[in-house]
């Protein structure tokens, strides 16, 4: 599965993609919430959810009209 890990903490991002990556994920990284935005814009991934965004760091537009749960 393809995921994309926005976290702008160098070790708590170091530590998600290791375990995701461990359990057979592909894994792209951004520092901060308009790269994310950008990635999630133009990359493949598997899903998008409200709940991963922190809707206080994240541009608004990143909250996906498919989300499913609230931002």
């Amino acid at each position: 599965m393809n995921l994309l890990l926005i976290e702008d903490d160098r070790e708590t991002a170091d530590h998600i993609c290791h375990a995701l990556r461990e359990s057979g994920h592909t894994v792209d990284e951004c520092g901060n919430g308009w790269e994310g935005l950008a990635q999630a814009r133009n990359g493949d991934y598997a899903a998008r959810t409200g709940s991963a965004w922190c809707g206080n760091c994240v541009p608004k537009p990143a909250r996906f009209p498919s989300c499913s749960s609230p931002p």
